[in-house]
């Protein structure tokens, strides 16, 4: 039975495709034969004429504010003791939003001014007496006055006074010792002028090396102190080289001795005349070189001693630097300050987190409040690599707020230089900008147009007017010129916008061209049986 419906419904489908295809087929024969009036039934018309054609590319996206600031509370530690905005609310830059617990503030900047005054007196007290004992030693000094270099100066003309007399009491014993000898130098032994010759000799040595002890003292006087040093090991060098010199005197005094017992008396007492004036002299050079060396010393110890009160002198100034206090003074200034919370920019008041009575903390991840301009909106949208020509920062777009069926005029202002992909299409991230009035609210959705084309007044026909060749080429139906049939003519297309189409030759302003009443594609579903 199924079967049999089955064959009946083909059988059905198949008459009404022969129906259809003779309609067809009179159709094309009417128009073939036919006057165009009596084909009209079959086709409608358009006129060619001029239109204003617009494209664009369309995005989407939800409006949000381009500028929100923190109202921060700068200050913490401190209570709310007046909130003057609630939300909603418009304020000016620098209106007054909040108002802090100055107080403890206040009371620490009292405390530390008196602090501050304090230590200023009592610190000018430690500057004055520190210059006053750097200035005094430093003239003594200048004058010649300071007790430790007047003593040691004092001790070198004592040891001057020494060597000149003990100089002159050797000359003396000298000449005596000269005398004697000439008066019993025929016999006197070779022994005895052996062992003076060797005394002279060793005499003469240590006068040098008194001599060289004199020069290196000298020197280490007068070298600089990156160099002192040096001259400190050969001043201990000729230290050294004069106790020598002074051992070998006394061996050969020693000798002298064996050698003038078997003398006679009165060369003996010459010889010990001569002997300790040579010893006096001797040991009157000695203390001379020890009392420069002592003024050598006495002078390091006045600058040493100049330059630690210059450093008590510096320090004191030191202590007079206030600028930590005054530091921390500026900055309790800027916390009492910062005691009124100020708007940081014109706008309203979108988001208060605080409220009377709450205390500002260093925990608070929350601003103060929020103030939002709501006169310069952005829209973030995705412009796709197809669409991407002709965007740029600064070209205009059309915004639609569908929602309250507004348009507004807005531009570009970021595409992102770097591409990201959805379903294999890469997108730039991008931002729109538009001056907003009271009628738009933040999160609406809005359609962003970028036009692509605007054409003034160009010709035009209707998108279905033009029919298209399998080689490309496009051409519209037309009545022919006797009036009898339809002709086709070419066309060359310019921009569309769906709707209408730019014909840029084949067609002049007022003629008419036909199209199809019928759809091909209706007929090919009917015939399907759909």
């Amino acid at each position: 039975m199924a079967e049999t419906k089955k064959k009946k419904k083909k059988k059905f489908k198949v008459g009404k495709l022969i129906i259809i295809l003779l309609i067809i087929v009179g159709v094309v024969f009417g128009l073939g034969h036919c006057a165009a009036g009596k084909a009209a039934g079959a086709f409608s018309q358009d006129t060619v004429q001029r239109r204003d054609i617009r494209t664009y590319h369309s995005f989407t996206g939800v409006v949000e504010p381009v500028t929100e600031q923190n109202v921060l509370a700068e200050v913490t530690g401190v209570k709310v003791v007046d909130v003057l905005v609630e939300v909603g609310d418009e304020v000016k830059e620098g209106d007054v939003v909040a108002l802090l617990d100055r107080e403890s503030i206040e009371n620490q900047i009292e405390e530390l001014e008196l602090s501050m005054s304090v230590n200023a007196a009592s610190t000018d007290l430690s500057i004055q007496s520190a210059r006053n004992t750097y200035n005094n030693y430093k003239n003594d000094l200048a004058n010649g006055q300071n007790s430790t270099l007047v003593n040691a100066q004092n001790q070198i003309v004592t040891a001057t006074a020494n060597v000149q007399s003990a100089e002159i009491a050797l000359q003396n014993a000298q000449r005596d010792y000269q005398k004697e000898i000439s008066e019993n130098q025929a016999g006197l032994s070779q022994g005895i002028v052996s062992a003076q010759r060797a005394v002279d000799n060793a005499y003469q040595n240590v006068r040098d090396k008194q001599i060289s002890l004199e020069v290196a003292d000298h020197e280490k006087k007068v070298a600089d102190d990156d160099v002192q040093y040096r001259y400190d090991a050969n001043y201990e060098n000729a230290e050294h080289a004069l106790d020598s010199a002074w051992v070998s005197y006394n061996n050969a005094l020693a000798d002298l001795e064996a050698a003038k017992r078997t003398e006679e008396a009165n060369i003996v007492a010459v010889t010990d005349k001569l002997i300790s004036a040579q010893n006096s002299y001797l040991n009157a050079v000695d203390q001379y070189n020890i009392a420069l060396h002592a003024y050598t010393m006495a002078e390091t110890q006045t600058k040493e001693t100049l330059q630690g009160y210059r450093t008590q002198y510096d320090q004191a100034l030191l202590g007079e630097d206030t600028s930590v206090n005054e530091l921390k003074l500026a900055r309790l200034y800027d916390q009492l300050e910062d005691c009124t919370v100020k708007a940081p920019m014109s706008g309203v008041i979108t988001v208060l987190n605080i409220k009377e009575g709450d205390m500002i903390s260093t925990s608070n991840e929350k601003p103060a409040a929020v103030v939002t301009d709501f006169g310069e909106m952005k829209v973030a949208i995705k412009i796709n690599e197809y669409d991407i020509m002709g965007a740029a920062v600064g070209v205009p777009v059309e915004i639609t707020l569908n929602a309250i069926g507004k348009d507004y005029e807005g531009e570009i202002t970021q595409i992102s230089r770097i591409a990201t992909s959805e379903k294999g299409v890469s997108y730039f991230d991008s931002e729109v900008n538009f001056t907003a009035d009271e009628d738009v609210r933040s999160g609406m959705s809005v359609e962003v147009r970028l036009v692509t084309n605007d054409l003034k007044d160009v010709l035009t026909v209707e998108t279905k007017s033009i029919q298209i060749r399998d080689d490309g080429t496009a051409y519209v139906q037309m009545y022919a010129a006797d009036g009898k049939g339809i002709e086709q003519r070419d066309v060359t297309c310019g921009v569309s916008d769906g709707t209408y189409t730019e014909i840029l030759s084949g067609l002049s302003e007022g003629e008419t061209v036909l199209q199809s009443s019928f759809n091909l594609a209706e007929l090919q579903m009917q015939m399907s049986g759909e």
